[in-house]
């Protein structure tokens, strides 16, 4: 049990859901296949995990498990853009200069207002047509000697995906951003004006103030918000299949494909993304118990 976390109490009404849910899944794939006229082939998805090399003699990652890298790839790294961007635009809004703050308020309008699909689509295609091939990216990846073939292989995809990856990375990222900007702002003005003032009497600057007496406060009332956001932020990055980055959900369709088990594959992934997503939530559930026993013994 987490530290601060209540004990479980399981009722009877508890017992009665888990027998219903249990019954559900009973009938589902104990009765679904002769109704459906369905043959259920479970066995033929722990090959597309791993797979033996013959050449490198040895186990490696097949497409669902490549997917599954390349997902929490883009997972960790849209969640560095987007808590980058996120914290950067939302000092911008709390800005005192009206410029900075109008440009916060711009982006963060902008991305709100635009659904995550669309928004994916504007920034890949302005990117593999404008940026990348303005900066000559595709023919420098060619021309890379094995060890940083390998380091980029490791840190982000094979380089020959690297021109849809991130564009992807990039996309998610700004499209969560404008979420964590709003948390951000929203965390800080929560803290009372009276810290702020009080910082102010004792000789304190507005950055130190803000580093050493609003921002510990703030995060213990962020935390829950930021864990939804970067929870979505996993789920989305199912969207970067439709711009060819080969990541969970793209590898697992060729899958189903493959195979013609459409049902066991999603049901998998299924499980798979909601494994991810609790590992995330228990995570930063225990972060924001963590702050908000840092900041009471601070005395706040």
């Amino acid at each position: 049990m987490l530290p601060g976390s209540r004990p479980v109490k399981f009722r009877k009404i508890d017992a009665v859901l888990l027998a219903g849910i249990g019954l559900l899944l009973l009938l589902v794939f104990g009765r679904g296949g002769p109704v459906l006229n369905y043959h259920w082939k479970w066995a033929s998805l722990p090959r597309f995990f791993l797979r033996w090399d013959e050449v490198a003699a040895q186990w490696v990652p097949n497409l669902l498990l490549s997917g599954l890298l390349a997902t929490i790839r883009l997972t960790i790294w849209g969640s560095v853009v987007s808590l980058v961007g996120g914290v950067a635009v939302g000092m911008m809004r709390l800005s005192p200069a009206l410029g900075l703050r109008l440009i916060g308020l711009t982006f963060v309008e902008a991305i709100r207002n635009v659904p995550p699909l669309v928004f994916v689509f504007i920034v890949y295609f302005f990117l593999s047509t404008q940026i990348v091939s303005a900066l000559g990216l595709e023919p420098a990846l060619h021309n890379l000697g094995p060890v940083s073939s390998r380091l980029i292989g490791v840190l982000f995809c094979p380089p020959e995906q690297l021109v849809s990856f991130l564009p992807g990375v990039l996309a998610l990222g700004l499209f969560s951003a404008a979420y964590v900007a709003e948390i951000v702002r929203a965390g800080i003005q929560s803290i009372d004006r009276g810290q702020w003032e009080a910082s102010k009497t004792l000789g304190l600057s507005r950055t130190r103030t803000l580093r050493h007496v609003v921002l510990p406060q703030a995060l213990g009332r962020m935390w829950g918000p930021l864990s939804n956001e970067f929870i979505l932020l996993l789920k989305f990055s199912s969207l970067a299949s439709l711009v060819s980055v080969p990541e969970l959900t793209f590898q697992a369709y060729q899958v189903g494909v493959t195979t013609r088990g459409m049902f066991e594959v999603w049901i998998v992934v299924g499980a798979i993304y909601f494994l991810l997503s609790a590992g995330l939530a228990t995570l930063f559930r225990h972060l924001e118990l963590r702050s908000r026993k840092s900041s009471g013994s601070m005395g706040v």
